[in-house]
């Protein structure tokens, strides 16, 4: 076993089998103390609901195609169409670790592809909202000991820690598979990990504020209706930007707490009107090519198109605007978010702890995952876009142009995102002092 290979191995030991199973008995043990106490029990089921939240999801969307009739689907023996549903439902939290340990027996390549997915849908859908209700518990509240409220619960410390990591991490896999290690590191990275602690600080002070006991019954339709209106952006977004009805309505459930699914990675089925059982070396995104501006060059183009999908047995597909849908989706969300910050802080008398939680990532986050998002959707292909097929002189330089401009604004606003960071700190310091 060489270099490269012992480490994919070790990768797939810890991310996708010890990291996810450390953090499902986590998972079981925080609910054993919810439930152990009347006034967190309503935590413990809702922590319940979020653990299989993600095989709900996923079983009513296998039902849907199904009775959509998708050809895929459709073929399918009788068992098969039952025993899937079935599987999903009930056993995807354990999913993601026996999918994986099956690959590592088997080596079958397409077991590995179908565990990455299912511990990601996992991340988005479990781990990610999982955080936000321990930052309720924990930051908040407090968990209850023999009368006192605690907060330095290690268990819980260390839950809310791997919960992060592994939502900060799916979304890197997710949606950055393709990219360069100096992108992973210098912008995806930050971008990630400031825009999911913006969003989830602001919705773990939101629900509190809303779901309290006591509240009244509007305050608590208020917090149902954020997540609807939340989940309605997305995928009104994700149509605008190119992507089919299915893929938008499963990613914009997806991306509450962090984008996901916009990059039109293959490999995970992220290209508009991909047929899940198609195989995903033989499906690409439609190269950008200057001449499809041609009418006179339209027929040449679709022969020689057509020639080359025959020659490589390659599927094309139109690929979504991704960078257009990466920033307009921060800036929407963004708003939302900022707005719930204001209606919370004028109408609600905060303590000490929930001022924090809500005062401080607003600071400490927002502008940066902005600036980092605006960085980042330079780089996409649909934000002046370079074309594949300059041939002459002046197309090869107005093409290192557009290329340059690109690469230029990203570092621009990366630095702004990294320089931005300084003074947040800085005042969050002065606050945590001074107020």
């Amino acid at each position: 076993m060489g270099v490269k290979e012992c480490f994919r191995f070790s990768r797939i030991v810890f991310l996708d089998i010890f990291l996810n199973s450390f953090n499902l008995i986590l998972t079981f043990l925080n609910i054993r103390i919810f439930l152990g106490d009347q006034s967190t029990a309503r935590f413990g089921y809702l922590s319940l609901f979020l653990l299989w939240f993600p095989g709900i999801v996923s079983s009513v969307g296998f039902l849907f195609l199904y009775f959509r009739g998708v050809k895929a689907l459709s073929e399918l023996k009788t068992w098969k169409l039952i025993v899937y549903p079935v599987t999903l439902l009930l056993l995807y939290p354990v999913l993601p670790v026996a999918l994986t340990v099956t690959y590592l027996i088997k080596k079958d390549e397409r077991h590995h592809q179908q565990a990455r997915l299912a511990r990601l849908f996992s991340s988005f859908l479990d781990h990610g909202p999982q955080f936000v209700l321990r930052v309720v518990v924990v930051v908040l509240n407090g968990i209850p000991h023999r009368g006192v409220y605690y907060r330095d619960d290690v268990l819980f410390e260390m839950s809310m820690v791997l919960s992060f990591l592994s939502q900060v991490m799916s979304a890197l896999f997710f949606n950055e598979r393709k990219s360069r290690l100096a992108i992973w590191l210098f912008i995806s990275t930050p971008m990630f990990s400031a825009i999911f602690g913006c969003r989830a600080f602001t919705l773990a002070v939101f629900v509190r504020e809303m779901l309290e006991d006591g509240s009244p019954v509007y305050q608590q339709l208020l917090c149902f209706f954020l997540i609807l209106i939340m989940i309605a952006s997305n995928i009104v977004l994700f149509r605008w930007c190119g992507q089919d009805w299915i893929r938008s309505v499963m990613s914009s459930v997806s991306s509450l707490l962090l984008p996901a699914g916009y990059n039109n990675d293959e490999l995970y089925y992220q290209l508009p009107n991909q047929n899940l059982l198609d195989d995903q070396a033989k499906v690409k995104p439609v190269p950008r090519l200057r001449r499809e501006l041609s009418d006179n060059n339209e027929s040449c183009i679709e022969e020689n198109q057509f020639k080359m999908e025959e020659e490589n047995d390659l599927k094309h597909l139109v690929p979504m605007q991704s960078g257009k849908f990466l920033l307009s989706h921060i800036l929407v969300n963004s708003v939302l978010l900022g707005a719930c910050s204001i209606y919370i802080y004028f109408t609600s008398d905060l303590p000490i702890q929930a001022d924090e939680a809500l005062f401080i990532p607003q600071i400490l986050c927002v502008i940066p995952g902005l600036c980092f998002a605006i960085g980042r959707s330079c780089l996409q292909d649909d934000i002046l876009p370079v074309y594949e097929d300059n041939d002459t002189t002046k197309e090869r330089c107005s093409g290192a142009c557009q290329k340059g401009i690109k690469i230029f604004l990203s570092l621009l606003f990366v630095l702004l995102g990294f320089a931005s960071l300084v003074p947040a700190l800085l005042w969050t310091i002065v606050y945590k002092i001074f107020f």
